[in-house]
């Protein structure tokens, strides 16, 4: 059976870095599918520079059409209203039923927010974790990240959550795991990305072969 990571943003555009990190996560954990969701209207953005979903889409499909194992999922831009994590994980679930693990794919500054999610907890029973954290942060025997995130599961999710060091994972007797993954540090991210195209800075060395190419004719984020 399968394993299968479901990594969601706004992808505003797509960039190296999400590249980058995606496959650090897929080849770490032996996941056979990575899906790449862009939100369709992300409840908890404002940004009036959202390039349109159509062109998003095409921009993560570009980026990936070589890459073996990423794919694009629509699931939340077909879905009309905001767009709800647990209402994708349910979709999923729906799609694929012989799935032997599913993971949620995300950083830890977004999981230590998850509790302002709607219906936050359900997905605690019905997906495990990749929190991926920044290296610096951690000791030699326990990884980045790990204090903050055992307060924050204790506080807002469930004090039943156990780590262990030799899995890096926090692991609960009635839900589901939740992983730590140090990832490669990467300074790049779309806000700045759009700004250098506002400015008429470089920027096709931030992005995926194809992309930039796409922005260009498109003239998106100008």
């Amino acid at each position: 059976m399968a394993t299968i990571g479901l990594f969601g943003g706004t992808f505003n555009p797509i960039h190296a870095g999400h590249i980058k990190t995606v496959l650090e996560v897929k080849s770490n954990f032996r996941l056979d599918t990575v899906y790449l969701i862009p939100a369709s209207q992300p409840p908890h953005k404002t940004d009036r520079e959202i390039a349109t979903a159509a062109d998003r889409v095409a921009m993560l499909e570009i980026a990936v059409s070589r890459l073996a194992g990423l794919e694009v999922s629509e699931t939340e831009i077909n879905r009309s209203g905001l767009s709800y994590s647990v209402e994708t994980v349910d979709e999923f679930n729906r799609q694929f039923p012989g799935t032997s693990e599913m993971f949620f794919i995300l950083g830890l500054d977004a999981f230590l927010e998850i509790h302002t999610w709607k219906t936050y907890l359900h997905l605690f029973k019905r997906v495990s974790f990749i929190v991926m954290t920044r290296p610096g942060s951690g000791s030699r025997v326990l990884p980045p990240g790990h204090e903050t995130l055992q307060a924050f599961l204790d506080a807002r999710i469930s004090d039943g959550y156990v780590f262990e060091s030799s899995t890096g994972c926090f692991r609960h007797p009635a839900l589901q795991p939740v992983r730590l993954f140090e990832t490669t540090p990467v300074d790049i991210s779309s806000t700045k990305i759009r700004q250098r195209i506002m400015n008429g800075q470089p920027f096709k060395h931030l992005l995926p072969e194809g992309v930039f190419d796409y922005i260009i004719k498109k003239g998106l984020y100008r």
